[in-house]
């Protein structure tokens, strides 16, 4: 058996999957560098030359991603359809769960599919503690039953150089970032939120150079990863035109970590939609603002505090699919209940954050500090 790691990554075009690979594997090259690191993609079936690789290694570790959800496997991770082949212990590597409205008593009501379940009981008996990105994520499997849990964060919270480091956030911001999300793409609400959210951040932060990041691609390179384009992708251009009309800038940054980190390391300020652009820029002790449109950003507020606010209440339609039928229909106004003026209270409590030194949005520097020894602690121990 080789001393060696096999991680299962999600990165097919969003820039965030890409981070998340890329501080694993700089975690895991720092604190073990005992270890080879091999990555596979974890949406695709195991080969039989992939699982002997696995077999001659010491561990599987399931990484980043809001993978715990209703058929994780083999859903999220096809794995093999005989997990017995895998005959070395499976562990996860700051999974989070995936949920839309994100309640904390969505934690008891996951509905985990019988193969998911297998996968579960196999992560139990395996013994290896559990890493998880939140404390909705573990207590969703605390209640599946599984006993070995560690909340550490997602592994894209740790930027080795910035730990322990200054607020770097100190004065009005000369650069601003905003992030457009995706769920945009299936209500009509939550696309003039996002407008709403550029045209106040343009006022409140007037003589800032602003530029809206696109984590999805807006060219056929979107189309190559996931073998469609699907509303999003309309939705992605109809947004670049009006922003082209706006006068406003705007980057696509996907399908690379490194592209993602040249341009939030350039800004002062990032608001927006995307859980990972929050994650990088308070990894680099930067202020930022995070509109959850899902409960990944909802339980991401439980971790780091700082400034996380729900961009819409709940949703009208409950069940995943009508929402997909009512988006081919051209029902986009029905989908989600969205309040007015979300963002306009949130970019306005960001700016009165800012004038007394911004001491909500260290909160979240403070948090990551915290809780590094947990993630430290939970890499050094792997086997």
């Amino acid at each position: 058996m080789k001393d060696r790691y096999v991680l299962l990554t999600g990165s097919r075009n969003n820039a965030g999957d890409f981070l998340i690979k890329h501080r694993a594997m700089a975690l895991l090259a720092a604190l073990r560098p005992d270890r080879e690191i091999v990555d596979y993609d974890g949406w695709k079936p195991l080969t039989d030359e992939q699982l002997a690789v696995i077999n001659d290694s010491r561990a599987l570790l399931l990484t980043g991603g809001p993978a715990v959800q209703k058929r994780m496997h083999p859903g999220v991770y096809p794995l093999r359809s005989d997990l017995d082949d895998i005959r070395v212990p499976i562990g996860t590597f700051g999974v989070g769960w995936s949920t839309t409205e994100g309640r904390w008593s969505d934690t008891r009501r996951m509905g985990f599919t019988a193969a998911t379940t297998t996968l579960l009981e196999r992560l139990e008996r395996d013994g290896l503690a559990l890493s998880v990105r939140d404390h909705h994520t573990q207590n969703a499997l605390k209640v599946a039953d599984l006993t070995s849990t560690t909340m550490t964060g997602c592994p894209a919270l740790y930027s080795l150089p910035h730990l322990g480091t200054p607020f770097a956030g100190d004065g009005r911001p000369s650069t601003v970032s905003i992030s457009l999300g995706t769920r945009f793409a299936s209500n009509v609400p939550l696309e003039r939120q996002a407008r709403e959210l550029v045209t106040r951040a343009r006022s409140v932060f007037e003589g800032a150079a602003l530029t809206v990041v696109f984590h999805h691609a807006l060219d056929e390179s979107f189309k190559r990863a996931y073998g469609h384009t699907g509303p999003l992708y309309g939705a992605q251009r109809r947004f670049a035109s009006w922003l082209e009309e706006q006068g406003v800038a705007y980057v696509d940054v996907s399908g690379s970590a490194e592209r993602l980190i040249e341009h939030y390391s350039k800004a002062d300020l990032h608001l927006g939609y995307r859980v990972h652009a929050h994650i990088l820029m308070t990894s680099l002790r930067r202020p930022s603002l995070l509109l959850a449109e899902d409960g990944r950003g909802r339980a991401l507020r439980d971790v780091l505090g700082g400034h996380v606010y729900d961009a819409f209440d709940s949703l009208r339609l409950k069940d995943a699919r009508v929402r997909g039928v009512a988006v081919k229909l051209g029902l986009r106004s029905i989908a989600y209940a969205v309040p007015e003026g979300v963002a306009t209270d949130a970019v306005d409590m960001l700016e009165l954050d800012m004038l007394h030194g911004w001491p909500r949005a260290r909160m979240a520097i403070d948090a990551v500090d915290a809780r590094w020894p947990v993630m430290k602690r939970f890499i050094e121990a792997l086997p």
